[in-house]
This record gives structure tokens, C-alpha cells and sequence, in this order.
């Protein structure tokens, strides 16, 4: 799969912290087309997607881990490419990490980074790198992000543009914060500076369930834990990237019968056109069926039998 992107893996001139973070904050929340140039968000999204971990059946419950989300995203990583070049290779993702195996795991880190060396003509080279935020402290002079399994490779960001991303990704930050089952993806370019220190250059995050399913809202959560309990197979939508419409497919079980059913949540708002314009919605998927919760009159309704 050959991708255009939307942002650049590579700089010229000195590194320059207080502009450093861009996050693409306008762009979230479900399918279709693939843009023709990805946003960090889209890919971000299409990495997900194509790894297959917006599928989930309980029969899969306590066996996601982060070695399998990592393998899935490599293994999906390698079927793409940018500019000739596999993603993979641009593309760092930390591996488990056990002290017992630090100094091996620290080669092989040191090894996937050889990219980020300087290029002729002083074009500074970036790669992408996509962890789960453990902690984000303050440090001396920048902010300090830590990535789970990396340890002793902070993550640096100015406070200026630490304050753009707390500004453009409060909801991702504050729903991370209310639930400790839930993780905070970040998705970065990022280069090393002379002292060989990673600063991040452009940034987006991402939250998801304690099964790594994304969600943007509170009312996502509720109706994906409650699909987490179910034994059919549920796949959860994403819109790579585009513009967020007023009601869009959260979710799929798609191995319902007779056709496929289709999940929709109706978010509390008073406008009485709402409904309607979710019917002709519905109206134009035919082949699908419809649950619909309207979470501010009633109850989540039951999925149905299975």
C-alpha cells in the first residue's frame, strides 16, 4: 500500500523546540474513504485499522498485550510504504522491555534509529515513533514525556507546545485521566538533537480502552465495554482522519444475521432534527442493520441475541 503523507519526515536547519508540536487537532472521530494525503491522525487510525486491533471478542479478553498490539503494528507497517520506502523503517515502536535484557534491547533501539543521523546538506532527518504515554512531568526547561518500555529515552517538548497540545487534545488527556484502565497513544515525528536527545517535531494522541479500542467520549467508552462482554465480534469504526460528521457508525457486529447491525449513539443534544437526520442515515445503508441509543432518554438497549 503505497501512502502520500501530509507532513514531513525530515528538516532543515537547527531543531527549533518552541515550534515543535503540531498537533491535528481538527481532525478526529467513521470510515470510508482514506484521505490522499495523510494527516498524522489518519495514519495513526490506518495503522490501527489494517493491525485489526479495532476487533474484539471476549473470547480475546487478558490476551492483548503490548507485544501483541506491537507485532500487529509492525506486521502492518511493513505493507505500506512511503516514498519507496517500507514504513517500517521510519517507524519506531518499543519492544517489552525487561532489565534483564536492557542492554540487548538498547542495541537493537540504537540500531533502529540510524535513520535519524544528519543527511547531506544539513537536512535534519525525523522518524515516527508510537508508544503509550506512561508520564508527562516537568522538567527544567521543557516537558518530559515517558513512553511505556522506554525507560531512559524521555521524550522533549517546549512548554509552549506542550500547551498547544493540552489545548488541542484536552478531551483525549482528560479521558486518560479519568480511568486508569484506559491508555494515552501518542503517535510523534520526532529527531535527535546534538547531544542525541529526542525532541518531538509534530504530535497527536490518541485513547483508547484497556483492549487498545479508541474511543473519543464518554458515551463510546460505555457502549464499547459493553461490547467488550460480548462473545460475537465487534469492530469499531474509525473516519481516518476526516471531520467529524453529526452522527457517524461507532460500531459494527458483523457477523450478525440476517445482515450486519450497525451501532449508532444518538449524543445529548436539543435539536429535533436529530433523529431524522440519523433515520436517512440508516435509510441509506440497506444492507446493514440498525441499534440506535439515544443516551439522553434512555438506557443503553440490549444488543439483541447473538
Amino acid at each position: 500500500m503505497a501512502l502520500k503523507l501530509g507532513f514531513g519526515l525530515a528538516k532543515t536547519g537547527t531543531h527549533n523546540q518552541a515550534n515543535a508540536a503540531q498537533p491535528a487537532a481538527t481532525e478526529k472521530s467513521s470510515v470510508v474513504a482514506i484521505p490522499p494525503k495523510l494527516s498524522m491522525a489518519a495514519l495513526l487510525q490506518l495503522l490501527w485499522h489494517e493491525a485489526d486491533l479495532t476487533r474484539w471478542t471476549a473470547n480475546w479478553a487478558g490476551k492483548r498485550y503490548w507485544w501483541t498490539v506491537r507485532s500487529h503494528l509492525i506486521a502492518a507497517a511493513r505493507t505500506m510504504t512511503v516514498r519507496n520506502d517500507v514504513l517500517a523503517n521510519l517507524l519506531f515502536i518499543p519492544e517489552t522491555f525487561r532489565l534483564e535484557d536492557k542492554s540487548a534491547i538498547d542495541q537493537r533501539r540504537t540500531a533502529s534509529l540510524l535513520p535519524l543521523q544528519p543527511a547531506a546538506g544539513g537536512q535534519r532527518r525525523l522518524m515516527l515513533i508510537l508508544g503509550e504515554v506512561k508520564s508527562i512531568d516537568a522538567g527544567r526547561l521543557r516537558r518530559r514525556i515517558t513512553i511505556r518500555h522506554l525507560p531512559d529515552f524521555p521524550l522533549l517538548i517546549d512548554e509552549r507546545s506542550w500547551s498547544r497540545v493540552q489545548t488541542l487534545f484536552a478531551s483525549e488527556l482528560s479521558l486518560w485521566e479519568a480511568d486508569d484502565s484506559t491508555h494515552l497513544v501518542l503517535f510523534a515525528t520526532f529527531g535527535l538533537n546534538p547531544a542525541g536527545l529526542a525532541g518531538i517535531e509534530e504530535i497527536v494522541l490518541m485513547v483508547t480502552t484497556t483492549n487498545w479500542i479508541p474511543f473519543t467520549n464518554v458515551y463510546e467508552y460505555r457502549l464499547l465495554t459493553a461490547l467488550a462482554r460480548l462473545r460475537d465480534e465487534s469492530v469499531r469504526k474509525l473516519n481516518f482522519g476526516q471531520p467529524p460528521q453529526d452522527f457517524e457508525m461507532v460500531a459494527l457486529l458483523p457477523r450478525r444475521q440476517p445482515k450486519p447491525l450497525a451501532l449508532y449513539i444518538i449524543p445529548p443534544r436539543d435539536e429535533a432534527a436529530t433523529r431524522a437526520e440519523l433515520e436517512a442515515l440508516i435509510a441509506s445503508r440497506p444492507d446493514l442493520g440498525a441499534w440506535i441509543w439515544d443516551v439522553a432518554s434512555e438506557e443503553m438497549p440490549s444488543f439483541g441475541p447473538g
